[in-house]
């Protein structure tokens, strides 16, 4: 019988030869050598591991996915070393769905692993995909240099120059919309109105009541904006 020890938690580890209490980087020891167990208050026994309650387990269900993520990055990473130009099927592709989001053009969402401020979103799985691979055609085009597919990019400012143009109605929408000084945060020609701590679909309505125009998709302030400069001229 593998000799079993209890933790602090109420879990055990159990190894074919003396056991550990698990941690963070626990040790399990076996006949037949040393191996690690990366997982959260759990025990092992024959290879395998169990969990005393569901939170463990889904700790270390997103452990698996964030690890499976960083290997295909990786993968990703190297064999763009054998190609002079990349293109979007090089990239180490995620995506998720936005389970709190009531908005129908933005169910689902698509990005490069590591390079995450790159991002679009579709009311399916699929057109987020197909959104993403314009946005990244689009890059491309504009654009000397991409990242190496897999390779972390660094954060970096967006422009400020559209969002600039239309500082009128922005410090108003700030004002009836969204509720606090426009020259208290910085914004760029990328900040969403999902960035903001509010309750999307009201917001919708306000904006809908005060300019009397229905925005879509990733509701990026600076088209927001324009929108409201092209419907007041018209």
């Amino acid at each position: 019988m593998p000799n079993t020890q209890h933790s602090a938690w109420g879990v055990s580890a159990i190894g074919l030869g003396t056991a550990e209490p698990t941690s963070a980087k626990s040790q399990i020891w076996l006949s037949n050598g040393k191996i690690k167990l990366n997982m959260c208050f759990g025990f092992a026994t024959f290879g395998r591991v169990y969990f005393a309650n569901p939170l463990p387990r889904a700790i270390a269900a997103n452990v698996r996915h964030k690890q499976m993520k960083q290997i295909r990055a990786l993968y990703k990473y190297v064999k763009s070393y054998f190609k002079n130009e990349w293109d979007f099927n090089d990239y180490p592709l995620e995506t998720w769905r936005n389970t709190n989001s009531n908005e129908p053009d933005i169910q689902f969402g698509a990005s490069f692993t590591n390079w995450i401020l790159f991002t679009a979103h579709g009311p399916t799985k699929q057109s987020a995909i197909n959104n993403l691979e314009a946005n990244f055609k689009d890059y491309k085009k504009n654009n000397n240099e991409l990242p190496r597919p897999g390779k972390k990019v660094p954060i970096q400012y967006a422009e400020t120059e559209r969002i600039d143009n239309l500082e009128d109605i922005a410090v108003d929408f700030f004002d009836k919309i969204i509720e606090i000084n426009y020259y208290d945060c910085f914004i760029s020609d990328m900040t969403s109105l999902f960035d903001f701590d509010l309750d999307t679909d009201k917001a919708l309505v306000k904006i809908k009541k005060e300019y009397n125009i229905e925005p879509k998709g990733d509701l990026f302030l600076v088209d927001i904006f324009e929108e409201i400069k092209k419907n007041a001229s018209a």
